[in-house]
């Protein structure tokens, strides 16, 4: 452990380890708290500009292999999990696995989270490099490495959905006219366009004349109101029923959404939300 009168900035350590690369590396004086940086590559300086630095007085701080940036996208795969987790997981293994991960995180509408997720674990490494060397320290690191990564993921990503399980067995069905009395009871939802009517209702009340019928339909309602703003949502269920294999029959309401599923299909569509995170209510 090292005894030193010198109050180190952390801000500056952590733009020096964040700075650190195969060709640069960073040393501390002890005594002055200067941080330092060779700005030509390490490999190639001759040992007698190294020796300038042998002192007792100089420290190297964690270097770019000690920071491990691949790590550090691993780590933030898992804390966020689910299934968004498990495709950043994916996009790290192979060639190009920092661009493949960007993007991800990008199209998630997550790239700020990440940066924060980042600058949180350059900012303990630094604080462990110091302490573990007794050095003092002042925080005075901005305002921007200081967020909260989890608050700043999009609300669809760090929101817990709750789901229930509608009791009533449904069907789809393709209609000529909508006959009186279809709305009066029950789960209806009329959609008319240019070429078709399609309405999905109870199978009990399905009109005999129906031009066509998909019945053996069971529906899961994404508890409301959801805030139109929110994105992501029927995106992060269907992934999670594509990866079990669970076809899916969405609608959007003003306020909700609903998943309709097979009937034998359910039990199945039930695990894989509830492995996602939600929660199913019965």
């Amino acid at each position: 452990m090292t005894n030193s009168a010198a109050v180190f900035s952390l801000r500056e350590v952590i733009d020096a380890i964040e700075g650190a690369s195969d060709d640069t590396r960073w040393v501390a004086n002890t005594l002055t708290g200067e941080v330092r940086s060779y700005y030509e590559s390490w490999s190639i300086i001759t040992e007698y500009e190294k020796g300038a630095f042998d002192g007792d007085e100089w420290l190297f701080l964690p270097d770019s292999e000690e920071r491990n940036d691949w790590r550090t996208m691993r780590d933030f795969a898992y804390d966020l999990g689910g299934l968004a987790g498990d495709e950043l997981l994916e996009a790290i293994h192979g060639s190009g696995a920092f661009h493949h991960f960007r993007r991800c995180v990008e199209r998630m509408g997550a790239l700020e989270s990440w940066y924060a997720y980042k600058d949180d674990c350059i900012c303990r490494l630094a604080i462990d490099w110091l302490e573990m060397n007794g050095l003092s320290w002042k925080d005075d690191r901005r305002e921007n490495m200081k967020r909260d990564w989890r608050a700043l993921l999009p609300e669809a990503l760090r929101m817990r959905l709750e789901l229930v399980v509608l009791d009533c067995a449904l069907s789809v069905c393709k209609l000529e006219n909508l006959p009186d009395g279809l709305m009066d009871g029950g789960f209806c939802c009329v959609a008319r366009t240019e070429d078709e009517l399609s309405v999905v209702c109870e199978t009990a009340r399905v009109p005999k004349d129906a031009l066509a019928s998909e019945d053996g339909l069971r529906a899961l309602k994404v508890q409301g109101p959801l805030d139109f703003a929110l994105v992501g949502i029927l995106a992060r269920i269907s992934a999670a029923l594509a990866d079990a294999d669970v076809p899916l029959f969405a609608i959007s309401t003003y306020d909700t959404d609903y998943i309709l599923v097979k009937e034998i299909d359910l039990n199945s569509a039930i695990i894989a939300l509830q492995e996602e995170g939600c929660d199913i209510l019965k």
